[in-house]
């Protein structure tokens, strides 16, 4: 005899009656992110899921998507990372972009417009390579040596007298003595800067998702923002305020006054590498938190490390601690061939 479907069993998978629009849904879910790069970044995902899987606007993509079944909307996200692979993009830019859509439908989720979720149906694409390796490709170098021999070198190539170059020296110190990320040093504000009993400054740092941790500085980095602070008041450049408040880093010729863009930092950090002599492809404005992390890793406990870092995941700061260091096969092979004098 036939078992009797249960309640639970024969409950359906169609889209629950909608309570707002699809760009309602949009605006809502960008909304919850402070930052304006992250609301571009996740915009722009979205919009390239609506394009490239309906070819249509946003608000008859959207409402296309929502009024599938589960299954169907996994089999349509599917679709899409499979373009994305035959669009030659990384494996880590299509994880990028399937977070931010599985980001937006347990948004649609939550406000009822559908009572599915994919995140069970589509998985990630694997990173093909290890991610320490990955660490080391960013470095520049594989001993503790020759990362601080770099970055004695790139802190060396700037001097401490001219408003530019004090700004410029500033940046890089924050970013290869503190480690922090470049989105990190374009968002600090004046209202981010803390002076500590000690005499040094402190900072508010706004992470990933909009989190925020606070970073001691030690006294070099403090000097050196001081010395960029006072010589911006005395060029009377006024820093313009922006949705962030007023910022540390400005332009001082094209848009004079304006906050810094990553771009511009980009630039910034790529030329003072170029000058070093450390400029190579894969070294960029990341490597110099690598190379934090890195040097860190080797005296500082993991722990300590990953909130100082701002990492969520404490595996992550681990990784550090394997970057250098690593025994090399070949050099205990050409050991053992001039032991037996083979």
């Amino acid at each position: 005899m036939p078992r009797k479907a249960t309640a639970i069993e024969a409950k359906t998978t169609k889209a629950i009656v909608k309570t707002i629009t699809p760009d309602e849904a949009v605006a809502e879910w960008l909304a919850e992110h402070r930052s304006p790069h992250t609301r571009a970044a996740y915009y722009r995902d979205l919009m390239d899921f609506c394009r490239t899987v309906f070819n249509a606007d946003p608000e008859r993509a959207l409402r296309r998507f929502f009024a599938l079944d589960e299954i169907s909307a996994g089999v349509k996200v599917t679709q899409f990372k499979q373009l994305l692979r035959e669009r030659g993009l990384s494996p880590s830019s299509i994880n990028r972009k399937l977070s931010a859509l599985r980001a937006f439908i347990d948004h649609a989720r939550r406000r009822g417009i559908v009572n599915w979720r994919i995140t069970d149906l589509v998985k990630g694409e694997k990173q093909r390579t290890d991610p320490k390796e990955r660490i080391r490709q960013h470095l520049p170098s594989l001993t503790v040596e020759g990362i601080a021999e770099a970055l004695r070198k790139l802190m060396g190539t700037l001097p401490e007298r001219g408003l530019k170059a004090l700004r410029d020296k500033a940046i890089i110190a924050l970013m290869a003595l503190h480690g922090l990320r470049r989105v990190e040093v374009v968002r600090l504000s004046v209202a981010d800067l803390m002076n500590e009993p000690d005499g040094v400054l402190a900072l508010r740092v706004w992470g990933k998702g909009d989190k925020f941790r606070v970073v001691k500085l030690v006294v070099e980095t403090t000097r050196l923002l001081r010395r960029y602070l006072s010589a911006l008041k005395r060029a009377k450049i006024e820093p313009e305020q922006d949705p962030w408040g007023i910022p540390v880093f400005v332009a001082l010729r094209k848009g004079r006054g304006k906050r810094l863009t990553p771009t511009q930092v980009n630039n910034i950090v790529n030329a003072a590498m170029q000058k070093a002599g450390i400029k190579r492809k894969g070294i960029s404005c990341h490597s110099l938190r690598h190379s934090f992390g890195t040097l860190a890793a080797t005296s500082v406990p993991i722990p300590d490390l990953a909130a100082y870092l701002g990492h969520a995941n404490i595996a992550t700061t681990g990784l550090y601690a394997h970057a250098v260091g690593f025994a090399n096969p070949s050099e205990a092979v050409l050991g053992i061939l001039a032991d037996n004098e083979i």
